[in-house]
């Protein structure tokens, strides 16, 4: 799972970023939301932690700038105390979830586990489904190539047999 941190506390990053390396995740950091939104960019991740309270465009700005382009992209949001109202605002403008800072392993490990595993279930699910519209064009390809065969094969026996047809006509005429 490829997952995108912003935050603008060099402590909260670091943090978030040993426990990211620790889990095998693959990530990218940023310290605002201007960084945050090209790297979502150009780092596509499937999962993205944002704090709210950032200088420049903080996260509130970032995630509504995110479901614009992607509406499906997972996005937990970080909060300080105090600021639930934020988190609430984040929640409305369709934040996944929100954690409490400090961030506590107990509650962003099992967060992070669940939202991988619902990640790759849907990947495999459009993978599959991908899939079977590749099959179903082949098979499509597959008939459409019947078919020109029978059509042939129907056209050389239509001619065959008014061939025959007009050989019989003929010796029904000389019989005469």
């Amino acid at each position: 799972m490829k997952i995108l941190i912003v935050e603008d506390d060099a402590n909260s990053r670091s943090f978030l970023e040993q426990t990211m390396e620790m889990q095998g995740y693959e990530y990218q950091s940023a310290v605002d939301g201007v960084e945050g939104y090209d790297k979502f960019l150009s780092f596509e991740p499937d999962l993205i932690l944002s704090d709210i309270q950032m200088p420049g465009m903080d996260g509130l700005a970032l995630l509504e700038k995110i479901r614009k382009t992607n509406p499906d992209v997972v996005v937990l949001m970080l909060t300080a105390f105090g600021s639930e109202d934020f988190a609430i605002q984040a929640l409305r403008l369709r934040a996944n979830n929100y954690i409490k800072k400090p961030v506590d392993f107990s509650e962003l490990l099992p967060m992070l586990s669940n939202y991988a595993f619902a990640i790759e279930n849907q990947k495999k699910f459009l993978s599959d489904r991908t899939g079977c519209v590749d099959c179903m064009k082949e098979v499509g390809r597959d008939q459409e190539g019947v078919m020109e065969t029978m059509e042939t094969h129907y056209e050389n026996e239509i001619k065959r047999l008014k061939d025959e047809n007009e050989k019989l006509k003929k010796e029904i005429a000389d019989l005469r």
